[in-house]
């Protein structure tokens, strides 16, 4: 038994040896340079990718932010004729018709309300990712 696992270790390390190794190519300096130069062109052209992008997103953050200013006006002013209009309803005739008008104020009021979330998103995002750009290159 001893001599049948010996004659195979025996025939696997004699197999093994019999494998041709296979060299790796050797680079010359111009293949390392050329690496190189194709690496650097790609960083490049990822840099003004994400500089092209990252201004779209700046110049669409300014928009929802201008836009998110006079939503808040426009619903302060909403609000403020609400309120005047509830306190003069008690006295006056058309009591039915004041009431039907502040359901409506308030129907644009939430509806300003989800303008004014998705509009304070976009502003919200643009600030996260302005400051995660910031900390990236105080990193590097």
């Amino acid at each position: 038994m001893k001599k049948i696992v010996t004659l195979f270790i025996l025939a696997s390390a004699v197999s093994f040896s019999a494998r041709k190794v296979e060299k790796a190519p050797v680079k010359t300096s111009g293949d390392v340079v050329a690496k190189f130069n194709a690496l650097e062109a790609s960083y490049a052209k990822l840099v003004e990718t994400e500089n092209a992008e990252f201004a779209k997103l700046r110049a669409t953050a300014e928009r929802a932010s201008a836009q998110l200013e006079q939503k808040q006006q426009m619903k302060a002013k909403i609000e403020e004729r609400i309120a005047k209009i509830e306190g003069a309803a008690n006295a006056k005739y058309f009591k039915e018709q004041y009431s039907s008008l502040v359901k409506e104020y308030n129907n644009v009021v939430k509806a300003l309300d989800q303008e004014i979330n998705a509009l304070s998103k976009t502003v919200d995002n643009y600030n996260t990712i302005l400051q995660l750009k910031r900390r990236k290159w105080t990193i590097i």
